[in-house]
């Protein structure tokens, strides 16, 4: 209740900021959304039942089914100048209601709040304070859990754009997150995470861009007991060396990069300090005006919530065509396919003999927007993947078909993508991996 009147006074305060300012200075924006949803497999349960145990057991044998999901969701936005256009505040947030048809345990409430001050010091520098709260469902992964948990997460970041000279530009920055799980099974995933970063960034006359730098960080794991902390660790430093490169080719042609080494060092166990490789690689390519190719491949870390895991690098290819059939519509296609390898914890690796486990992912994505009014639009999306692993041969399957509408108020034509509301929608086809 106390989030949800937080939630209510940031929405009220949205609105009474607009109306304090001048009309024509302030920008604002109002979504209204609801959908209907079809999940084939909500908790992600294996397809089959683990070596050694022939059923499945009554948990999964009664939540196996799928499920049908509705959901009604507000955003707005605003965008106030201050003294300059270059100097502003941007507000915005979202509320949502969740609900499903069998598995009421996963009824919720969900929500998400930020606030952006950019401030024009001089001609040649920018200072962005940005701050931002967010709660929404646990990411289910493998029928483990069928208990409700719901994940708030806040950040905080400070950053400034300094332009040396007409090709040079410095960038650093300085943040600090943190997540909770509302479940007690999960919370020795509670953590703080903190850091910063530089780059110095050169740009040329073409347009094409390349810049270099460090980042550095810290996460803390704030809610482990001991044998966990054995398992886990309590937390790591992390130092990446990086280069982001952006070569506009030809005017239907651009290929971009990120290139970066990660040096991870945890607190207690140096026996488990790795190196780890962060790339990724994208090409696109405009074939007409209306129809845009993106290709991506990548090798990167992430984190799983699976106590047995210690991280997880994924390296995969992904492709994705977008079609602008007309100015009422668009279409999207995607496939994605991925190869997990997992590094277990060392009490796994004694009891099983194997040191990483591998998991191979496959996922078809469609989408399509029919824009039928100015300020009304019906969207289609869904996906559909399978997984399998290698070491024990457990397979997963799941999809997803999501029909929804959406409204949209602007006071100016392109506030609601400057703004950029729709980062709040849950976008299937054209979600990244993992």
């Amino acid at each position: 209740m106390k989030c949800d009147a937080l939630k209510m006074s940031f929405i009220a305060f949205v609105l009474s900021s607009v109306f304090a300012a001048p009309v024509s200075a302030a920008e604002l924006a109002l979504q209204l959304e609801t959908s209907l949803r079809t999940d084939s497999n909500p908790f992600k349960f294996y397809d089959n039942p683990p070596p050694g145990n022939p059923n499945p057991g009554p948990v999964q044998q009664d939540l196996r089914a799928g499920d049908s999901v509705t959901a009604a969701s507000l955003r707005a936005g605003v965008l106030i100048p201050l003294t300059s256009d270059q100097t502003r505040l941007i507000l915005t947030g979202s509320l949502g209601s969740v609900h499903y048809k069998d598995y009421s345990q996963l009824n919720h409430r969900e929500g998400a709040a930020d606030a952006t001050l950019d401030v024009s010091v001089v001609n040649n520098m920018l200072l962005q304070a940005h701050t931002g709260t967010g709660k929404k469902l646990f990411q289910y992964i493998n029928g483990s859990l069928t208990d409700r948990d719901l994940v708030t997460s806040r950040q905080a970041d400070l950053n400034a754009y300094w332009k040396l000279m007409n090709d040079f530009q410095f960038n650093a920055g300085l943040y600090r997150n943190q997540t909770n799980y509302e479940l007690a099974v999960n919370q020795l995933y509670n953590n703080r995470e903190k850091g910063g970063q530089f780059f110095l960034r050169y740009t040329s006359p073409t347009g094409s861009s390349v810049q270099a730098g460090i980042r550095q960080g810290e996460a803390q794991y704030t809610d482990r007991d001991v044998r966990q902390i054995a398992d886990l660790d309590q937390g790591y430093k992390e130092r990446e060396l990086a280069a982001d490169i952006e070569w506009l080719y030809s005017t239907k042609t651009i290929f971009s990069g990120h290139l970066g080494k990660i040096r991870r060092e945890y607190h207690f166990d140096d026996s488990r300090d790795t190196y780890l490789t962060n790339v990724v690689l994208r090409g696109t390519y405009h074939f007409s005006p209306s129809l845009r190719f993106d290709l991506q491949v990548f090798n990167r870390p992430y984190s799983l919530i699976d106590p047995a895991i210690q991280y997880v690098t994924a390296t995969g290819q992904r492709l994705d065509l977008s079609w602008t059939y007309s100015p009422k519509w668009k279409m999207n296609l995607s496939y994605l396919h991925q190869n997990s390898e997992q590094q277990l914890i060392d009490r796994i690796i004694r009891a099983r003999g194997y040191s990483t486990r591998n998991e191979k992912l496959q996922r078809f994505g469609a989408g399509a927007v029919w824009q039928f009014d100015p300020r009304w639009r019906v969207m289609l999306d869904g996906i559909a993947e399978r997984s399998n692993r290698d070491e024990d041969g457990l397979r997963q399957s799941q999809r997803t078909i999501s029909l929804a509408l959406e409204y949209t108020f602007e006071n100016q034509i392109g506030s609601a993508d400057k703004l950029r509301l729709r980062r709040y929608q849950q976008h299937y086809s054209t979600a990244e991996g993992q």
